[in-house]
């Protein structure tokens, strides 16, 4: 499970970042590379600080890593850690509107859509 977690990620952080392009500075980009990356450790404690840092920044950003981890984390305890959490970034409501129906890469697709955007987070 970890396996296809971590490839979910992978390329769920490929398809923010090409997004990306020119409009965030590179050291922004690989921050949020790095703690979003903390959501692949098997350490409870470290991803919960991982899920923290990313709700401190208070970017929509943060959104469909931590749906990710909420969904495919090997850990249960995280997982419900992360789904309490988004309710910290926006409404469940509208989160889970964007999702509704959808499998995990449709709602990774649909929330990409929604939130993962540099540009409107630091800029």
């Amino acid at each position: 499970m970890i396996g296809e977690f971590a490839g979910l990620l992978k390329d769920l952080l490929a398809a923010i970042v090409d997004g990306v392009g020119s409009s965030v500075s590179g050291w922004d980009q690989k921050s949020y590379e790095s703690v979003v990356n903390c959501l692949l450790l098997k350490d409870e404690i470290a991803v919960k600080e991982a899920v923290d840092h990313l709700i401190l920044e208070g970017k929509a950003l943060a959104i469909p890593p931590i749906y990710l981890a909420s969904q495919r984390h090997t850990s249960l305890t995280v997982r419900r850690y992360c789904q309490q959490s988004l309710g910290r970034l926006d409404s469940s409501d509208r989160i889970n509107k964007t999702i509704q129906g959808k499998d995990i890469h449709g709602a990774l697709d649909a929330l990409i859509g929604e939130y993962g955007h540099f540009k409107d987070d630091y800029h």
